[in-house]
């Protein structure tokens, strides 16, 4: 289990569901950085396309990670 680090992958998982979850209220209610936005919508999907970059960034970092310590 701490060989692959599946509790650190889950965990990093979990942040950015919430986080998701965060920017989808903001939006739904126009609040944050969404209330006085001109588009709020194009501001949604930059932010979850963000949030999904990072994560997608971070699991050839795992990856990497578990070759060098099966090596």
């Amino acid at each position: 289990s701490s060989l692959f680090k599946y509790q650190d992958k889950w965990t990093e998982y979990r942040v950015t569901s919430e986080n998701m979850i965060q920017e989808k209220i903001l939006f739904q209610t126009l609040s944050g950085s969404y209330e006085k936005h001109p588009d709020p919508f194009r501001l949604l999907v930059s932010s979850i396309e963000s949030l999904i970059n990072k994560e997608h960034t971070s699991w050839p970092n795992y990856i990497k990670a578990e070759s060098k310590e099966k090596s």
